[in-house]
C-alpha cells in the first residue's frame, strides 16, 4: 500500500483518482535479515552491509516487494549490490560453492519458509550480517518498510545472531485491506472483534496466525506505524481507541 500511495514501482501509472485501500486488518509480519555462512563471513569480512559492496548475493527475488525495500536500502547506503536471481532450492549450494556470498532470509509470523529451513539445516553454519549503527541511521531517514525486530525467531531457526537481541531490517506487514466505500466502519469493527475473540482458534488452524493471536492490537499499531501516511479504516480506528492504542497523529479515512 505504501508503494501505491507513493506511486512507485509497479504503481507509478495508477491514476490519481483511483480508490485506494486503507489500513484495515494486519495479520502477520514478514521480517528479513541478510545472512551468510561462517566461512564466507570470515573470508570476506562480512560484518555490516557495506561489506557486501561489489559482491554477488541473492536478495530474495526481484518479483517480490521485499527485494525492492532491501535493495533500496542498499542504494541509499551507496552499496554496489549485485543480485543473483535463482531458484530457492539452489541457494544453499550457491553459498556453499561461493557463487554468492549472502542471502535475504525471511520469517513470516516467526516461521521461516521451507526453503530457508532446508538451507539452514543443510549448511548448519548460517550467520546473520546486520547493518551497522551508521547504516541503520541512514536507512531510518528514508522512511518505509524498515524497523527493529527481535532476532529470536532467526535464532530459533538455527541462525547465529552474534548475541544480538534485536536487529534492523525490512518489515512487511501482511493482511487484508479495504475502504469505507466497500465495507462499513461497523462491519470492519465487528469483524476485528470476532477475529480477536477467536484468535487462539485461528492460531491452531494456521501457524502464520500465531503472531496475530499473541498480540492482535500491537500488530495493528505496528502496521499503521510503518506507513502512517495511509489513512486508517474507521472500524479499525474505533477498535484501537477502545484499546487505548490510537495515535491522534493518524488520519481516519472519511470515505
Amino acid at each position: 500500500m505504501l508503494l501505491l500511495y507513493r506511486r512507485e514501482l509497479w504503481y507509478k501509472d495508477v491514476p490519481p483518482n483511483v480508490i485506494k485501500p486503507v489500513h484495515t486488518l494486519h495479520m502477520s509480519t514478514a521480517l528479513h535479515i541478510i545472512a551468510t555462512t561462517r566461512e564466507l563471513k570470515e573470508k570476506y569480512h562480512l560484518n555490516s552491509w557495506k561489506d557486501l559492496d561489489g559482491k554477488k548475493a541473492c536478495y530474495y527475488s526481484s518479483k517480490y516487494e521485499n527485494y525492492h525495500w532491501m535493495t533500496r536500502a542498499l542504494d541509499a547506503l551507496g552499496i554496489r549490490w549485485i543480485h543473483v536471481e535463482m531458484d530457492w532450492d539452489l541457494v544453499s549450494d550457491a553459498l556453499k560453492k561461493g557463487d554468492i556470498v549472502a542471502v535475504t532470509i525471511p520469517v513470516n509470523s516467526g516461521i521461516p519458509p521451507p526453503w530457508c529451513i532446508g538451507l539452514i539445516t543443510k549448511l548448519k553454519n548460517v550467520v546473520m550480517v546486520p547493518p551497522s549503527p551508521d547504516e541503520v541511521s541512514a536507512i531510518e531517514k528514508m522512511g518505509g518498510s524498515y524497523g527493529w525486530f527481535s532476532t529470536e525467531p532467526f535464532k530459533k531457526a538455527g541462525i547465529e545472531v552474534a548475541g544480538m537481541d534485536k536487529v534492523y531490517g525490512v518489515i512487511l506487514c501482511i493482511g487484508w485491506h479495504t475502504t469505507p466505500e466497500y465495507m462499513s466502519g461497523d462491519g470492519v469493527y465487528k469483524l476485528l472483534k470476532e477475529l480477536i475473540r477467536k484468535k487462539d482458534d485461528l492460531a491452531n488452524v494456521m501457524a502464520y496466525l500465531q503472531e496475530f493471536a499473541s498480540d492482535p492490537i500491537g500488530l495493528q499499531v505496528r502496521g499503521i506505524s510503518l506507513a502512517p501516511e495511509i489513512p486508517v479504516h474507521p472500524g479499525l480506528a474505533k477498535l484501537l481507541k477502545e484499546y487505548n492504542a490510537w495515535n491522534p497523529a493518524w488520519k481516519i479515512a472519511s470515505k
